[in-house]
């Protein structure tokens, strides 16, 4: 199911969030949805030091490397058959990305690597500036733990700055390992 939300229909009382990945190597949907990710993208890739069109790349050329996205949904139709087929989500995003504004009702990216040695890697996460205190980010990292958790993935790993992402992933039981330091060389 691709819900973080999942309120039960008599309860309910906002949208949903519907949570999936777009189709690896589909350069239409990565572009539309290169429109919305990218300002993250270069906030990110400042304070990484890294080239943010590396991160596109990757993600159009390599298929261990996935764009998992969440928007919000209060549309009844997508909702429930979201509950019926996990597949439905696809769905959701196409009716999202052509939308006159995609970045409408988008809520937050996590970029996801596959590692040969059983585990996955967060690369890159993002939280819309008005979600960021709603818990959010966590709810995600909960889903995506059980998605590779289906996939026979045995390790998660994540990496990113301990002011800003490190309350939340500790109390869904992430060890912080270690810093890592970073030089430019001229």
């Amino acid at each position: 199911m691709n819900l973080i939300n999942e309120q039960k229909p008599e309860t309910k009382s906002g949208p949903e969030v519907a949570i999936g990945t777009i189709p690896y190597g589909n350069k239409i949907f990565l572009d539309r949805m290169w429109m919305v990710i990218k300002p993250y993208i270069e906030e990110l890739a400042k304070s990484a030091k890294e080239d943010p069109y590396n991160v596109y790349l990757n993600l159009l050329s390599k298929p261990e490397v996935q764009l998992y996205v969440a928007y919000s949904t209060d549309d009844e139709k997508d909702i429930e058959n979201m509950r019926q087929d996990e597949n439905a989500f696809i769905e959701v995003l196409i009716k999202k990305l052509n939308q006159v504004d995609p970045s409408k009702d988008f809520l937050g990216f996590m970029i996801i690597r596959f590692d040969p040695n059983a585990s996955v890697h967060i690369w890159q996460a993002a939280i819309a500036p008005q979600y960021r205190a709603s818990g959010l980010f966590k709810k995600a990292l909960v889903f995506l733990e059980e998605k590779v958790k289906s996939f026979g993935v045995k390790k998660l790993t994540f990496s990113g700055s301990a002011n800003i992402w490190g309350a939340a992933v500790k109390e869904i039981g992430f060890e912080e390992l270690n810093t890592v330091y970073s030089k430019e060389l001229r």
